[in-house]
């Protein structure tokens, strides 16, 4: 017998798992699963990573009828993450499944037909969820099951009035789950406002602890130098796989631009580009490219397991934000590098990182002269992207709308083609990329 039928998932679910090369339980799941199965409401802390995603989807699918109502919401914070969680599901090729993935920054008229076909699970942005419940769209009275995932960084982002809105549309009799890295204050506040007596399972360790396998340094440098020490770095130590770490969207864009010039084909995401081009991205990374300047849209919630380095070339304020970014690196034992760039004024943000991680953070010597010349060249000739109309419905706190440029020049994936909505499996009701 299969492990996950063990824990009681069917054969059915099991063999889509065995398909893709799932063939045992993390230890979320196997924490999980029995419990949601049972009915039981449940506060899960684990970090990302580990599973969390089919530890509540697996006994959803399980449980759901499969008529045409939505028996199941599941709110994420972002839209890569929605969607992650949808592809996870279409992936066990349950065709009786109708799922609709909702997020603003595309046409929400789509997704207002897809819903009215007919959608036994839900998975959305908070804010999109609101916007389609003012219109009319959604009943959500008979809602059975409610999931949050990613709660803490829903609350970290301002949606805690918008959950508490939606969750106050569902049925009183739902099973409510909340699945996160951490447990706030403000998150045991909401338990006790929306659940029943939910039982509380922790799996491995916290997020603001750190794995052993991630060696942590940084270079002291002025203001001005801190592309040449960004440049130093990737030279000396070449890292295969690299998330860097702007603090704004402006800021990420001049230097995806900086590094291009410099000789590195860098791929560049954040917020304020279109859902299209941020999907293409994020697939290029996961599969060919070496190199993403991002925000902190990617600091949580996204699986890339083979990162090798985390470069914070914006020194977060924050250790806690500075644990989420390094999180990106050394994921399933794997070994990493986190390494930041701070200038004379941020010294204490070093020591305030190794106090609340418990960790050793050293200072690397790099020979940052050696490229003062080609960084001036190269961030002298920086530009940012260029800003054309946006257009896209309501929905705007979960972000995004299109470029028209990149409207019209988004490619298709061919997995998720419109012509292709009907393959045999989790039936891509939502899943619009036009």
């Amino acid at each position: 017998m299969n492990e996950f039928e063990d824990i009681g998932i069917s054969k059915r679910l099991a063999s889509g798992l065995s398909a893709i090369g799932i063939t045992a339980p993390t230890d979320v799941q196997r924490e999980s699963i029995p419990k949601v199965l049972s009915g039981r409401d449940i506060i899960v802390r684990a970090k990302t990573g580990t599973g969390k995603t089919y530890a509540f989807l697996l006994p959803i699918m399980e449980k759901i009828s499969r008529g045409r109502d939505i028996e199941a919401l599941i709110l994420a914070p972002t839209r890569e993450l929605a969607v992650q969680i949808f592809e996870s599901g279409y992936k066990l090729r349950d065709n009786e499944i109708r799922a609709v993935v909702a997020y603003g920054g595309v046409s929400i008229n789509m997704q207002m037909q897809k819903i009215s076909r007919g959608c036994n699970i839900l998975i959305g942005t908070p804010g999109r969820i609101l916007d389609l419940i003012s219109r009319g769209v959604l009943d959500l009275e008979k809602v059975k099951y409610l999931v949050l995932d990613e709660a803490d960084i829903m609350l970290d982002m301002g949606f805690i009035d918008d959950v508490k809105d939606i969750v106050r549309h569902t049925g009183r009799g739902r099973q409510t789950m909340f699945f996160s890295a951490t447990i706030p204050r403000e998150l045991h506040s909401l338990a006790n406002e929306f659940m029943r007596n939910p039982e509380f399972i922790s799996v491995g360790e916290k997020e603001d602890s750190i794995v052993n396998t991630i060696s942590h340094t940084y270079c002291e440098v002025g203001r001005n130098e801190k592309f040449s020490a960004l440049l130093a770095y990737i030279d000396e130590y070449k890292p295969k796989k690299t998330i860097i770490f702007a603090e704004t969207k402006f800021g990420a864009e001049i230097l995806a631009s900086a590094l291009r010039n410099a000789g590195y084909e860098s791929l560049l995401m954040h917020g304020g580009l279109s859902q299209n081009r941020r999907e293409n991205t994020l697939n290029n990374f996961k599969t060919d490219a070496t190199m993403l300047v991002t925000t902190n849209v990617t600091a949580r919630g996204i699986d890339i397991r083979d990162i090798s380095d985390v470069i914070n070339y914006d020194c977060p304020d924050n250790p806690r934000v500075y644990l989420h970014r390094v999180g990106r690196s050394a994921r399933m034992g794997a070994d990493g590098r986190a390494f930041s760039i701070i200038t004379h004024q941020q010294r204490n943000l070093i020591s305030d990182i190794e106090y609340m991680a418990k960790i050793d953070v050293k200072e690397l010597r790099l020979n940052v002269g050696k490229y003062s010349e080609v960084a001036a060249r190269a961030f002298s000739a920086a530009r940012p992207e260029r800003r054309e109309s946006r257009f896209g419905g309501r929905g705007g706190r979960t972000g995004g709308g299109y470029h028209d440029r990149d409207r019209r020049s988004a490619p298709q994936h061919g997995n998720f083609r419109r012509q292709n909505f009907r393959r045999r499996g989790f039936r891509q009701e939502g899943y619009d990329r036009s």
